[in-house]
Order: C-alpha cells, then sequence, then structure tokens
C-alpha cells in the first residue's frame, strides 16, 4: 500500500499507519516526510514574513 496521510492546519501532515486492520508498513514513507518538510518550510516563510 502506498503512503497514507491526514493533512490539515492542527496536524501539519500526519501519516497514517494503519487503516482498517491494514499495517502500512512504510509509514511515514518517503512522500510523506517530503510534503511535511514542504509544509513546514512554507508555514515557516509564511511567519517571517507576515508575522516578523
Amino acid at each position: 500500500m502506498p503512503g497514507v496521510f491526514i493533512s490539515n492546519t492542527t496536524m501539519e501532515v500526519m501519516p497514517v499507519a494503519e487503516v482498517d486492520d491494514t499495517r502500512i508498513e512504510d509509514s511515514p514513507g518517503r512522500v510523506t516526510r517530503m510534503l511535511h518538510r514542504a509544509y513546514r518550510k512554507k508555514v515557516a516563510e509564511y511567519i517571517n514574513r507576515n508575522v516578523a
């Protein structure tokens, strides 16, 4: 099964480890980790530009 994640403003990008009793072996997967880093970078850029 490919990487699975949930995304929202509170949890950012949260990996999913199990779906309907099926374990996601590579959790968090490469794409989930990449998206999480990119999301955090964008948030930091936004804060630095608009708050700081």
